[in-house]
């Protein structure tokens, strides 16, 4: 698997001062090569139905929507991202909420239709904070069908 921000290091750091060393000559090297290597996602089919796996790993909340194509599973939406600080200071188990939480909310966006709405009860605040998103999803775990781990496959909470 391909972490890009946890690969690029203090490439990633634009705050800082970029100091260009042999160590980052090496990672953007690294990273270029593996850019070109990446496999290609496969164009959405609407027709059939997709499966959502998302998952945390050394702070980078991680997901991918795949979709059955020729009998082999085809990634048609690739998605990742840094936790925030907050989330990165939860227990393990919440921090794969948040992926968990991370993946429905990017993936509904592609979707236009999916999950996030389907967890909320109207007049329940919406508010957009990592903490609450993750909460929200705590308290609604026996609709969600259980409290999901890192790596859970979304498609089992809904049942």
């Amino acid at each position: 698997k391909t972490h890009w921000k946890a690969r690029s290091g203090q490439l990633a750091q634009m705050m800082s001062k970029l100091i260009w060393s042999t160590e980052a000559q090496s990672t953007f090297t690294e990273l270029k090569h593996a850019l070109q290597q990446a496999p290609a996602l496969g164009l959405p089919d609407y027709t059939k139905p997709f499966d959502l796996y998302a998952a945390e790993k050394a702070g980078f909340a991680n997901a991918v929507l795949i979709q059955k194509h020729n009998r082999a599973n085809r990634p048609v939406a690739w998605y990742s991202h840094w936790l925030d600080p907050v989330e990165r200071r939860m227990p393990t188990c919440d921090q794969g909420l948040a992926a968990i939480a991370f993946a429905l909310k990017t993936s509904s966006k592609f979707l236009l239709s999916l999950a996030p709405s389907k967890c909320r009860e109207s007049g329940e605040d919406q508010s957009d904070t990592a903490k609450q998103t993750v909460q929200m999803l705590f308290t609604h775990r026996k609709k969600l069908g259980g409290v999901p781990t890192p790596g859970t496959h979304v498609s089992t909470l809904f049942s």
